[in-house]
């Protein structure tokens, strides 16, 4: 079976970078992978999406109309996002940016505060990684110790790793407590 996922966020908040993590993580997991994004690199502050299809087979298609798996890292990726998810999807929202209500009674709807939990930990612009962290939680799409293997491997020597593999276990854990 083909999961897809899409991220959702304005140029700046690393969502292409993300997506990059997502997939390296599943095809280090062995699994088939694609990894599609659409930036607006031209406009601060323009849209920037992209779609993550992993699975066990050959993927066909890597475009995701009604996706499984969403993550909305503001206002305006959700609203991207918030009429696409298939029916019991995952929609997962920063609520340190994102302020809507979310309508659709038939989603698996998961807030998380991630800029406050970046703040805390020292960096706020960690804060996706901490919705990426979550997403490898909730979903199950990628276990978080692939994920974790490919942050070090993207960071490698960079001062901020620490903190970073710090946030996506952030992450992770909000969603544990959550569901204990």
């Amino acid at each position: 079976m083909t999961v897809k996922a899409v991220l959702a966020g304005s140029a700046g908040q690393g969502v292409p970078a993300l997506g990059f993590l997502l997939a390296q993580a599943a095809f280090e997991a062995g699994k088939e992978v694609t990894c599609l994004s659409s930036l607006a690199q031209l406009l601060p502050g323009g849209p920037e999406d992209c779609t993550v299809a992993v699975s066990q087979e050959e993927i066909a298609s890597p475009v995701a109309s009604s996706p499984q798996i969403a993550l909305a890292l503001d206002e305006a990726g959700l609203a991207r996002l918030v009429n696409q998810v298939a029916a019991d999807g995952h929609l997962l929202i920063n609520s340190s940016l994102v302020h809507s209500t979310v309508r659709r009674q038939d989603l698996r709807l998961l807030l998380l505060p991630a800029g406050q939990i970046a703040v805390k930990l020292g960096r706020e612009q960690a804060a996706p990684l901490v919705m990426l962290g979550a997403l490898a939680q909730a979903t199950g799409m990628v276990s978080l110790k692939y994920l974790e293997r490919a942050l070090a491997a993207a960071e490698d020597q960079k001062p901020e790793l620490e903190l970073d593999l710090r946030a996506l276990r952030a992450g992770a854990e909000q969603v544990r407590r959550a569901h204990s």
